[in-house]
């Protein structure tokens, strides 16, 4: 009977994984562009991480701090090369529709068992020499760490190729 009841909570929990990764591909995206020039900040879940864009409170916010990341420091190129260099990072980590408006990138992830939609977002800053990232998930409350280990391989990448 124990066995049973395991069988039937774990099946349930599969096909409510494969139904929010198909419900995250049918939601909007989560890349809302730039509020006040900076990327959005992170909703209360910990499930996005974003290099700026966090509310001054004198309230500590766990979520936002664990969110937080480091931006990632320019090389010395004009930006059409720095932006050759960020979509061919991307596309060898298998981003899928990007989109450029001026220094703003919005693109998306699909992860590979139960195929989570998460969008990634990047603003060149060349007057401070950063590149600032965030990666959310669409749905769920969680993502394990997947958008700070893929910023992490984003980072990574872009050592490879000479940043």
């Amino acid at each position: 009977m124990l066995l049973k009841s395991i069988i039937a909570i774990f099946t349930l929990m599969l096909i409510a994984m494969f139904a929010m990764g198909w419900w995250s591909h049918k939601t909007t995206t989560t890349a809302s562009g730039l509020k006040n020039g900076q990327l959005t900040k992170c909703p209360d879940t910990p499930n996005c991480v974003n290099s700026e864009a966090f509310a001054a409170t004198a309230i500590k916010n766990t979520t936002q701090d664990e969110a937080k990341i480091a931006a990632v420091s320019l090389p010395d190129k004009p930006l059409d090369e720095l932006k050759l260099d960020i979509i061919h990072t991307l596309d060898r980590m298998g981003a899928d529709n990007l989109q450029w408006q001026d220094a703003y990138l919005a693109t998306t992830f699909t992860t590979r068992i139960f195929r989570f939609v998460d969008d990634f977002e990047l603003r060149i800053d060349q007057a401070s020499g950063e590149l600032h990232i965030r990666s959310a998930s669409r749905v769920g409350k969680s993502d394990f760490s997947a958008n700070r280990k893929r910023t992490d391989t984003f980072r990574e990448q872009l050592k490879q190729a000479g940043w």
